[in-house]
């Protein structure tokens, strides 16, 4: 039902293996836990996962250039890039990065809903659920002139299986696909 959170099948055992992709080192002495520099024209891979699997929630924050208290900076420049093969098709979308979040035309701002929270427009948390049966990609690009420091992300996502013989129950059904429609309403 549209416009509301059911949470009775919250505490059932589903199918499917939990991972995560973020962007600490995996060096388990080393204190990096972020992409210290995302420079203009850089693109950074943030999850290459193969599948079948659903990505449930995407988590990042950053800093803009010159931003020193909270809400500061934008996501102007930045672009996120989402693709996907499936059995027959190639799906995705490129968008703004604030865009993808509810946060457009290049300003943070705070989003509260079910599927995207953007909390005092640094970070940004999305739980749309993106299936995608043979590989999901997820990218960041610079498009600005200067640097994006301090970039850090969490993505969490669920391995399925698919049974060649039955139809699966919890195994992505389609593939994630996005257009991006902007237009400013007066």
């Amino acid at each position: 039902m549209v416009g509301r959170q059911d949470l009775s099948d919250l505490a059932l055992i589903k199918p499917g293996r939990s991972r995560a992709v973020t962007s600490a080192e995996p060096d388990p002495n080393s204190n990096s836990d972020r992409i210290r520099y995302v420079t203009p024209g850089e693109t950074k891979v943030l999850a290459d996962i193969k599948g079948p699997a659903v990505i449930r929630h995407i988590w990042l924050t950053f800093t803009r250039p010159g931003q020193l208290a909270r809400g500061r900076g934008s996501a102007g420049p930045m672009r996120s890039s989402f693709a996907c093969t499936g059995r027959r098709q190639r799906a995705g979308g490129r968008s703004a990065l604030g865009d993808f979040f509810g946060a457009g035309f290049g300003l943070r701002r705070e989003v509260r809903s079910v599927p995207v929270q953007v909390e005092s427009g640094d970070g940004y948390n999305c739980y749309w659920p993106m299936p995608f049966h043979k590989r999901g990609r997820i990218t960041v690009t610079n498009e600005g002139a200067k640097n994006v420091r301090s970039f850090y992300y969490h993505i969490d996502y669920t391995m399925v299986r698919i049974s060649p013989t039955k139809p699966p129950t919890s195994a992505p059904s389609t593939a994630t696909s996005s257009r991006r429609r902007r237009d400013m309403i007066t």
